[in-house]
């Protein structure tokens, strides 16, 4: 079960507009003991699928357990169970893989490799976002269906529809189990559609004030 402490905790100091990292820290109803092991169904030679199954995995712990990162940012893979599997800090992200530029307030760099390419994932320890963006020479378009359409991803995360514009197919989704915390999948429509471009574009956040 997810702590509701960390909902709570994100609303109350992202109304103030005030870092929330002490906050988190002392809240009771956060601890490691809830942080699970992150459970995935994708092959691990599939580095593609893992790539993204691991940025997924990280906006979600990051959200939701921020007692992963509260007293020590650059422990946060091996405490979110994420280190083993690819995700590591990095100094800086392309101009192309940040958030929206009001979303760009404290911001921690993150990658995780696929072939030649990857998902850059981008946090906040002020905003409660996430964003995640991913691409390379290979065919991130059937990697990212296969995890959307996984067991585990939907155990997860309730769809709220779809929408296309040009070469890009946009998914609304929700957390199952604390559904103000939301999530915008782009991605191509077609397979082999956009290897010269960003091939993935997601962003998860806490549905404040909705």
């Amino acid at each position: 079960m997810i702590a509701r402490g960390a909902a709570t905790a994100f609303l109350a100091l992202a109304a103030a507009s005030a870092p929330y990292a002490a906050a988190l820290a002392a809240a009771s109803d956060i601890s490691d003991a809830a942080v699970p092991a992150p459970s995935s169904d994708i092959p691990e030679s599939d580095r593609t699928r893992e790539a993204v199954s691991v940025a997924i995995a990280a906006c979600e712990t990051w959200l939701l357990h921020p007692s992963t990162w509260s007293e020590g940012i650059d422990r946060f893979p091996a405490r979110a169970n994420l280190a083993a599997k690819g995700l590591v800090a990095v100094a800086s992200v392309p101009d192309a893989a940040l958030p929206p530029p009001e979303a760009r307030q404290a911001l921690h760099y993150w990658r995780v490799a696929a072939g030649d390419g990857g998902v850059f994932v981008v946090t906040s320890d002020k905003q409660p976002i996430c964003h995640a963006t991913g691409g390379g020479s290979q065919d991130f378009q059937p990697a990212i269906e296969a995890v959307l359409a996984s067991a585990i991803f939907q155990l997860d995360w309730v769809g709220g529809g779809e929408d296309v514009a040009g070469d890009m197919r946009s998914g609304r989704y929700n957390y199952r189990v604390d559904r103000i915390m939301e999530m915008l999948v782009s991605r191509a429509t077609t397979a082999q559609a956009r290897t010269d471009r960003p091939q993935l574009v997601l962003t998860a956040q806490y549905a404040i004030g909705r």
